[in-house]
């Protein structure tokens, strides 16, 4: 089934539309036809002729961008739709409609490579993934600009480089070869897998509140039953085994948790006095990590080491691990504090019979500048739009 029609009924309706030459009907039924079923050869075939006759007139291209606004899903003609913008002088719409289309098309395992790709439509596949990074490499370097006028003579070395990196202006140089961020990267930080306390002067005084911090969590354990799994609430439902792993947010994703923090009012205080690496729509995330007895936390890296995890330990049983293989094994304690880059390989583990507690906070990576603090966040704030813009259309 599609849209409450069903793949038969879809089928009839193009060979109507074929038979009385409505080319346009005819594509937005195949695209209809390859979203329902994406692996029928027959359906990519049959659209790339229906497109080769029809892209033929600056009207019919308005037509094609009509068909794409009201199925946004339809990548193949919105290459077309691309295609047609580039060629009358509208680089941006040319841009974004390739990227959507790239990225949707991607998503569903089309033009990952010419085996993936329609064989018509390579050299126009090609086209736009060279369009794509040409347009990125541009949008970097006018973020660049930006940040330049911005913040005039401040050295901003470590974050211009870390856009060129990004956008595949450079290519990517990792520092350690075992930190490995799975979205964004700063290079020419210190090697830290684990922050020395030295490097997070609140440290003490943020250990010195873990009793009011413990307080407050124990009224949430007595008034509230049940807790959210951390693993459904972003996707990451395969990211334990043997146990849940649940959460009471503060923040997530950027978003406060307003109830929660009126919940625990000496948490919320404390929180407001650390470093946390506030980013609109991005972090921090701040949460009561919760793991229940027997729960295994799979191997799995962070996003990005602009911000590193702070841990404050407050209910600890025996035979608990954050295991960062092939570097260190950190065990909590109640009332002591660590901080770690996750965009190293890390793992951990509750093997005892109770569960475990401890208040994860994503703070800024102690070795960048407040300088570099904003500048990072302006940048990821306009990436967060750039990407939204061209994300993939389920």
């Amino acid at each position: 089934m599609t849209d409450a029609v069903t793949t038969a009924e879809l089928q009839q309706q193009l060979v109507t539309a074929s038979e009385q030459g409505d080319l346009l009907q005819a594509i937005g039924l195949l695209e209809r036809l390859i979203q329902a079923e994406p692996k029928q050869v027959g359906y990519h075939e049959q659209l790339g002729q229906a497109l080769r006759q029809y892209c033929d007139s600056e009207a019919k291209q308005q037509q094609l961008t009509g068909l794409v606004e009201q199925q946004p899903y339809a990548f193949t003609t919105r290459l077309l739709v691309a295609r047609f913008a580039e060629m009358l002088g509208q680089p941006e719409a040319a841009f974004l409609h390739y990227s959507q289309a790239i990225n949707t098309a991607q998503s569903l395992g089309f033009w990952l490579n010419d085996a993936s790709t329609a064989p018509w439509c390579r050299p126009f596949v090609q086209h736009a993934l060279k369009v794509s990074a040409q347009q990125r490499i541009a949008q970097g370097q006018q973020w660049i600009r930006e940040l330049q006028r911005d913040y005039e003579q401040q050295d901003l070395a470590r974050v211009i480089k870390a856009v060129r990196m990004h956008t595949g202006e450079i290519a990517v140089e990792h520092h350690d070869k075992r930190q490995l961020p799975s979205y964004f990267y700063v290079p020419d930080l210190p090697v830290a897998p684990q922050f020395p306390r030295e490097a997070m002067p609140f440290i003490d005084e943020y250990e010195a509140a873990a009793a009011g911090i413990q307080a407050d969590l124990h009224r949430v354990l007595e008034t509230q039953a049940e807790f959210p799994r951390f693993q459904y609430q972003g996707g990451e439902e395969q990211l334990t085994e043997g146990g849940s792993w649940d959460a009471f947010f503060f923040y997530r994703h950027g978003k406060a948790f307003t109830e929660n923090l009126a919940q625990c009012p000496t948490t919320a205080s404390v929180l407001d006095s650390l470093p946390l690496c506030r980013i609109p729509l991005h972090s921090p995330e701040v949460c009561f990590s919760i793991l229940r007895p027997g729960a295994h936390i799979l191997p799995h890296r962070g996003v990005t080491n602009l911000r590193s995890v702070l841990h404050l330990g407050l209910d600890i049983p025996t035979d608990c691990a954050l295991h960062l293989p092939d570097i260190t094994e950190i065990h909590w304690d109640e009332g002591k504090a660590f901080a770690f880059d996750d965009t190293y390989l890390h793992e951990a583990w509750n093997r005892s019979d109770r569960t475990r507690i401890v208040l994860l906070a994503d703070i800024w990576n102690p070795y960048l500048t407040e300088v570099e603090r904003a500048a990072l966040t302006d940048v990821m704030v306009k990436l967060g739009e750039f990407n939204r813009a061209v994300k993939a259309v389920a």
